[in-house]
């Protein structure tokens, strides 16, 4: 029979977990003993995770947000923070990124350190009024070396219908991993997070990876904040079908080193439905690659992203777009639909050596993708070329062939209808080094000579200030 178990930071009467008044005192202990249809249910305070293990492959929820009192309490996750912490060491400290520094001028190291993440045994979360638009917080990376990843939940190629986690109410802090999922890597049919924040972790491949969602949207995130992590390959990573993904916010996230994006990654698939969430205060960085500070990955199809804000964002890179990146030169992104979006105040830094395609703020790129009823507002593309780049093309959105190409048979419009333009800039700060220049305040339709003809539809926009 299923059961439902209590956990305090430290355990109480009998120690069972049949009750708070005999609650187990360790979280990774009650964790790993769960079987089919059980239920943790965990008090406020912070936890530790102890070392990497394997979560056991079964249906089993794990809750948080309890004050520990009464057996039939509801939970609340913001009154009662119940923090799952990686720091085995406990020394992990909150430092301050500018982005406009680190994306024009090349500096990497943090403009100063804040203090501690965990300060008496609650989560200290810095001071967002003390920031600029262009500063973001995150951890000190040379103190992660002792952190650990804390959900791991993988059942093999053979078993993973059972392999069914629900979490809610549940605060993961300081987790870190050099390759899936830092915080949760689930390889799962279904998978449900609810209500939960995931701040000041590192991952080299997806803060949160899930990969293998299929069937009928039963893999879902919502109401969940990712704040204040870095990452190599995305703080979301979702590899697999019919994904949802519902109010969620992903604020200060920082990149580097690989292709595909910042903040979400698609990583195969189809029928990703994301709606009523923000980006913000992402930034990623690459000397050879494409990611986006915001959207990115594929390939993909029949996706739906709505009802959303991008904003204070930065990109550094060969070419990506900074907001959203459909365009890659060997993947094929297709019927990709961006509806009612926010994009405002993200810039695009380019230090082109040698000709380039510059993707600016959206590129659309490959089959039926389309920009729908979005405001495009005070975006910057800064064009820094270097004395060897004979010529430059750029523009806030973009509508590019495949680099490599090749034909595109089926649903061949890129599509921007019903969209707003204004105080959007593509700027040579230090002048065109004598490139042969062609760019677009608004949008950019570019394909190579001699490629395959590139068919778009423009309809009902409007452009303030400008007259491209």
């Amino acid at each position: 029979l299923a059961d439902v178990i209590y956990v305090k930071p430290e355990a109480c009467g009998t120690g069972d977990g049949s009750s708070w008044a005999n609650a187990k005192g360790d979280l990774q202990d009650a964790v790993m003993a769960v079987k089919g249809g059980d239920e943790v249910r965990v008090a406020k305070g912070v936890y530790y995770w102890k070392s990497y293990v394997d979560v056991p492959a079964v249906v089993f929820s794990l809750f948080g947000g309890y004050a520990g009192e009464d057996d039939d309490e509801a939970p609340d996750e913001l009154a009662n923070r119940t923090i799952i912490s990686g720091d085995t060491g406990k020394n992990d400290q909150w430092v301050v990124y500018n982005l406009r520094k680190r994306a024009l001028e090349g500096v990497t190291t943090p403009e100063r350190t804040l203090g501690p993440v965990i300060v008496n045994g609650e989560l200290s979360l810095p001071d967002e009024s003390q920031l600029t638009d262009d500063e973001m917080v995150t951890i000190d990376t040379s103190l992660v070396t002792d952190n650990v990843q804390i959900m791991h939940c993988y059942s093999g190629n053979s078993g993973r219908d059972w392999c069914r986690p629900t979490i809610r109410g549940l605060w993961f802090v300081s987790a870190a991993t050099g390759w899936r999922g830092a915080a949760i890597y689930v390889d799962s049919y279904y998978f449900l997070a609810e209500n939960c924040h995931f701040i000041g972790c590192k991952a080299d491949n997806g803060l949160v990876y899930v990969g293998n969602g299929k069937g009928d949207g039963r893999t879902m995130f919502r109401n969940c904040e990712f704040k204040w992590n870095i990452t190599n390959r995305g703080i979301l990573y979702l590899a697999g079908n019919d994904y949802v993904v519902e109010n969620v916010r992903i604020v200060g996230a920082l990149h580097s080193s690989l292709v595909t994006a910042c903040a979400v990654v698609l990583d195969g698939g189809s029928g990703i439905r994301m709606s009523d969430f923000l980006i913000e205060k992402c930034y990623s960085e690459s000397a050879t690659t494409s990611p986006a500070a915001g959207i990115g990955g594929g390939p993909l199809s029949g996706s739906t992203f709505e009802n959303g804000v991008i904003r204070h964002c930065w990109s550094r890179s060969a070419t990506a777009a900074t907001a959203i990146n459909a365009c890659h030169a060997s993947v094929n992104n297709k019927a990709l639909r961006f509806k009612n979006l926010l994009i405002a105040s993200n810039h695009n830094v380019q230090m082109p050596d040698k000709p380039i395609v510059c993707r600016g703020i959206v590129a659309l790129g490959h089959d039926g993708n389309s920009l729908e009823g979005c405001t495009l507002l005070d975006n910057e593309v800064i064009c820094l070329p270097t004395k060897t780049c004979k010529s430059v093309v750029a523009g806030t959105v973009s509508l590019t062939m495949r680099e490599d190409g090749k034909a595109e048979p089926q649903q061949p419009y890129r599509n921007v209808v019903n969209c707003t333009f204004q105080g959007n800039e593509i700027t040579f700060p230090n002048g065109d080094g004598g490139a042969d220049v062609t760019a677009a305040n608004s949008i950019l339709v570019y394909g190579p000579t001699g490629g395959n003809p590139l068919e778009c539809i423009i309809a009902n926009c409007t452009f303030v200030g400008g007259t491209d």
